[in-house]
């Protein structure tokens, strides 16, 4: 009999989530536009690795039309704030600088944003805010991308009386591993067994040692693709036959040892970051 050892790696994909984190902000400044805003933690994992704290050091990035009397259409421009970087600071959302409601209470504005903030994101001068993504070649440079799926579109001052509240979604598929090792007996068909001979699985024996030095995943990822931030939708995806690494450096503890029990292997920043594959690719 010839016995073997395998160390599998379980992915573990989340895309859904459940509760949201508040943090409001209430108006302070007459006529002045305001934000707040939500973000909803993951119901699959341990944590969103963008969460709130994260939000408030890197901050969100916000498109604005106006319109005048007129509401929304694919002819407007972003011409009120075009890529507006929002920072937190004294327990407020802040930017510079500020905008003011029209003054005529016939007139629309209406807003979109993502986070975290990026000033290199180009987005089409009319229409819908469209952001161009590519997912990092390293693992430990991808981000976990969001974008408000309330997107407030034909908004006026009395109708909105506060802040405008957005609650943000995660765009991107959150891929980690999980380790376990499994040895099983195989039959030795080189010393005659045959294939129908019985085997049965055995346990690791006491004090085998097995670790992790490296990870490497191949297949078809979404390596590009627009995200549309007028309801968090993505078009034009883009994908290849790609690689992503793990190496040492994005690894937990548990590579050292691993053991039957399946174990999150990667650590909190070493997620996958990843556009969602379509139903169908054609």
């Amino acid at each position: 009999m010839k016995t073997r050892f395998y160390v599998g790696l379980i992915a573990l994909a989340a895309l859904a989530f459940v509760g949201c984190a508040k943090d409001e902000v209430k108006s302070s400044v007459d006529n002045a536009i305001e934000f707040g805003t939500y973000l909803g933690r993951d119901a699959q994992t341990k944590g969103s690795v963008f969460d709130t704290e994260k939000m408030k050091t890197q901050g969100f990035g916000v498109f604005a039309y106006y319109t005048n009397d007129a509401k929304y259409s694919a002819a407007a421009t972003p011409n009120f704030m075009y890529n507006e970087e929002v920072t937190y600071a004294g327990n407020t959302w802040t930017y510079a600088p500020v905008k003011y409601w029209p003054n005529e209470a016939t007139d629309y504005v209406s807003f979109f944003a993502y986070a975290p903030y990026a000033k290199t994101y180009n987005v089409p001068a009319s229409g819908d805010p469209i952001i161009d993504f590519t997912v990092p070649a390293e693992v430990t440079d991808h981000i976990d991308l969001v974008a408000a799926v309330n997107s407030h579109i034909n908004c006026q001052k009395q109708a909105v009386n506060d802040v405008v509240k957005f609650t943000f979604k995660h765009a991107l598929s959150r891929v980690g591993f999980k380790v376990e090792a499994v040895m099983d007996e195989v039959n030795d068909q080189e010393n005659g067994a045959t294939p129908d001979t019985d085997t049965q699985d055995n346990p690791i024996a006491a004090g085998t040692t097995i670790s992790v030095q490296e990870v490497e995943i191949y297949s078809y990822f979404n390596n590009s693709g627009k995200l549309n931030l007028n309801g968090a939708k993505w078009t034009d995806r883009a994908y290849s036959y790609t690689s992503y690494k793990l190496t040492r450096n994005n690894f937990e503890a548990v590579a050292d040892k691993v053991t039957i029990t399946p174990t999150l292997l990667n650590n909190e920043e070493s997620y996958m970051m990843l556009i969602p594959t379509a139903a169908s690719n054609k």
